[in-house]
């Protein structure tokens, strides 16, 4: 402690002067940004929970709807767990309920779709009709989309077939469609 205060002695007034204003001068600049440095986090964190305090909010407003759509996607998922794998059998026994032959021609199975990861699996399945009643034909399509199964008709293609030969005010109709459908393995 002797040496520097020797040191200190040994200086002129003016080079005292100055090593107090350049220790002043850094204490204030470490003092400056100190604070800056405290007020910035300040800022930050004020603004994290002005974020949290929004999404809580959108949260509240949403919740419902999410709990809704949360409860329908499982419904789906269930659904489509359950499905009947023999769909294709359930189109023709339909058809035969209603007193007409079908053709079913189930294709092969794959994803539904690439981005996909659920696991989903969609089977197209051609159903050919070939000279059946407008009203029968009607019935059939509407059993179809009644039925329990998740299926989708994704193509119809109806054409009239020509009038029956005791009865030709009647027209029959000859019809080939194309039914999705949908099925989840785990």
């Amino acid at each position: 402690m002797e040496k520097w205060r020797a040191k200190w002695q040994a200086l002129q007034p003016r080079e005292r002067l100055m090593l107090i204003a350049m220790a002043a001068v850094f204490f204030a600049l470490a003092l400056f940004m100190v604070s800056v440095a405290i007020r910035d986090g300040f800022a930050t964190r004020a603004a994290q929970i002005e974020a949290y305090r929004e999404a809580l909010v959108y949260l509240e407003d949403n919740q419902s709807r999410y709990l809704k759509d949360r409860m329908a996607t499982e419904a789906m998922r269930e659904r489509l767990l359950r499905a009947d794998p023999k769909v294709v059998n359930s189109f023709t026994v339909m058809a035969s309920e209603l007193g007409f032959d079908v053709t079913v021609t189930p294709k092969d199975a794959h994803r539904a779709s690439a981005t996909d990861e659920s696991g989903a699996e969609e089977q197209e399945i051609e159903i050919v009709i070939r000279s059946v009643e407008h009203n029968v034909l009607l019935e059939y399509l509407w059993r179809i989309s009644r039925s329990n199964a998740p299926i989708y008709i994704r193509r119809l293609d109806i054409r009239q077939a020509g009038a029956r030969m005791n009865n030709p005010s009647e027209t029959m109709l000859t019809a080939s469609l194309t039914v999705v459908s949908y099925r989840l393995k785990e």
